[in-house]
């Protein structure tokens, strides 16, 4: 299953791409999460409404591919348990949230999965950096060269704020 909360979209979309690598068939589950709902006073806001309007253009897109969305109306723990006996899940994807409540939210599920002996993958998606991925300062040494530790391969821009004491700040890097 790839658990869709607020990455509505079938492009460039992390879960789905892991999911779709196992090539069984995948069921895509969206859940209008009632206990989110509940708190809402107007049932009819904007987020519900962009919601629906996009789970209904993802219904019609993978129809060419003889699958379909599955919407439901439940706490996240009761849809999962409701899936799982209807389909015995063999997997679970989804993109990281990281909101307080979601983050417990998907700690739960989590969980669920774990006692249901069901694979639980979550994966970045909406962000650039994972909280203790971004780097803020890098060590310098006595000879004025910086070192870098656990970057990887890649082409970075370096910002210079401030020299050591006794260098100065390059003006073009």
């Amino acid at each position: 299953i790839c658990w869709l909360r607020r990455d509505l979209r079938l492009e460039d979309n992390t879960a789905l791409f892991h999911a779709l690598q196992r090539q069984e068939k995948e069921h895509l589950l969206y859940d209008y999460d009632t206990e989110i709902l509940g708190q809402s006073e107007d049932m009819c806001d904007k987020r519900v409404e962009f919601s629906h309007q996009t789970l209904v253009e993802i219904n019609q897109s993978i129809q060419k591919y003889k699958s379909s969305l599955c919407v439901m109306h439940d706490p996240p723990l009761a849809a999962f348990e409701k899936l799982n006996s209807a389909y015995d899940i063999q997997a679970i994807y989804s993109n990281r949230d990281y909101e307080a409540t979601a983050i417990q939210r998907d700690l739960q599920i989590e969980a669920f999965a774990k006692q249901q002996e069901i694979e639980f993958h979550s994966y970045k998606d909406q962000v650039n950096f994972e909280k203790d991925e971004v780097m803020k300062k890098a060590d310098y040494r006595d000879d004025g060269t910086v070192i870098w530790n656990g970057l990887d391969y890649d082409t970075y821009y370096i910002k210079e704020k401030s020299a050591p004491e006794g260098y100065y700040n390059a003006d073009n890097i």
